[in-house]
């Protein structure tokens, strides 16, 4: 909690609204992927008693494309298939762009993610279903969601983190614990036990694990997470140790998420105005998020990131997504064992010579079980609101 409250230095100060209040805000949680405690919570600066890290629900921008890409690991996807980045049209008067408004052909998922691509991950949306990622997300523990009706989540928009509410820091931290945990889903417990005044106990939490998602597709999750802090929208954060991430802000600017964790804690930082308006820096929920994990990290041994051997890696064409064969570019890729793709024959009768490219590379700090990471540079990411017939209010995120 101590070093909670010694990352808020990072939390800038520009002005104080009508009500006395410092603007930015910031919540913060901070809880043990392995059994749901709440190590650390911030709701504000303390200048009143509103909670924002359990009651602020606000847009998450591109946080939210991690339930996306888990869900296509989920059905049959691998982090090197490929998808197409170009201009589409996905409802009527819907173009989303990428933030470096550029267009990048095909891509490998593991890109897609770690560079934040808007088109990429509304069209994976769209393949595997906007109902089974809400459906992951609320099983990891997300309750905000609106389920149907007019102002239903069911949309692409809700691929990019344009929700009808929001999301709170506790949940998504929460959340991303399931990744963290390799499927496993804890409550949060901020309360662990009462005693009365002879030391009799009233009451004790009992952790309660429960499997939401199968243990590797969580880990080729986590895996391309890694990436972000390393070469990604949070590359250079400078950790040391090995975490993954991902940032997400508005459209507008006007909201900054980074959740992230490590196999120790998972971290969730928001930052915002009270009355939602442009931020003049995004980049402060980094800076947070990697104080406190540092902080955190330092005192604790070096640990991987593991998954038992139903993940393997191998070299795959990263043009066709599939196993390289002769003449393919090539990079090392993970795969669940029991859904290895072919061999790419694309290549067979050309002179290409094989080469990795850094691009469509998985990280190579990443060993059987883990990669280091270290990050974290800015990024944007937007989302909007949208009905469920896809929108009416376009969305575009990036960070």
């Amino acid at each position: 909690q101590k070093a909670a409250e010694n990352a808020m230095k990072h939390l800038p100060g520009y002005y104080t609204d009508g009500k006395k209040l410092t603007q930015p805000q910031m919540a913060l949680v901070a809880v043990d992927p392995h059994n749901g405690y709440v190590k650390a919570m911030i709701g504000g600066r303390g200048q009143d008693k509103f909670n924002r890290a359990t009651l602020a629900v606000r847009q998450p921008g591109s946080a939210f494309k991690p339930f996306v890409y888990l869900t296509a690991m989920q059905n049959g996807y691998s982090p090197a298939s490929v998808i197409e980045d170009k201009e589409e049209e996905f409802s009527p008067g819907w173009k989303p762009q990428n933030s470096d408004r550029a267009w990048h052909g095909k891509v490998s998922l593991r890109t897609a993610l770690v560079r934040s691509m808007n088109v990429p991950t509304v069209k994976l949306a769209q393949e595997v279903g906007v109902s089974k990622i809400i459906n992951n997300a609320e099983k990891m523990g997300i309750t905000t969601l609106v389920d149907s009706g007019a102002y239903s989540d069911a949309n692409l928009a809700m691929a990019l983190g344009g929700l009808s509410k929001g999301v709170n820091p506790l949940e998504m931290a929460a959340a991303y614990g399931v990744l963290a945990s390799n499927g496993m889903y804890c409550k949060p417990i901020a309360l662990l036990k009462i005693v009365d005044r002879e030391g009799k106990v009233l009451y004790e939490a009992k952790p309660e694990p429960k499997r939401v998602i199968d243990a590797e597709a969580a880990y080729l999750t986590t895996n391309m997470l890694q990436d972000v802090l390393i070469s990604g929208t949070a590359g250079g954060m400078g950790i040391g140790r090995p975490a993954a991430g991902k940032t997400g802000t508005t459209d507008i600017d006007d909201n900054s998420y980074f959740v992230g964790g490590s196999p120790y804690a998972v971290i969730g930082v928001w930052t915002g105005y009270q009355n939602p308006s442009r931020l003049r820096n995004t980049n402060a929920s980094k800076s947070v998020f990697q104080s406190l994990m540092g902080a955190y990290l330092n005192t604790k041994q070096l640990k991987q990131f593991t998954t038992d051997s139903s993940v393997t890696s191998a070299v795959y064409c990263t043009q066709s997504g599939n196993l390289a064969g002769p003449g393919c570019p090539t990079a090392t890729g993970w795969y669940e064992r029991s859904n290895m793709p072919s061999e790419c024959t694309q290549h067979q009768n050309t002179n290409t010579t094989s080469s990795r490219s850094e691009e469509e590379e998985e990280s190579s700090s990443s060993n059987t079980s883990s990669s280091e990471s270290s990050s974290s540079s800015s990024s944007s990411s937007s989302s909007s609101s949208s009905s469920s017939s896809a929108s009416s209010s376009s969305s575009s995120s990036a960070a």
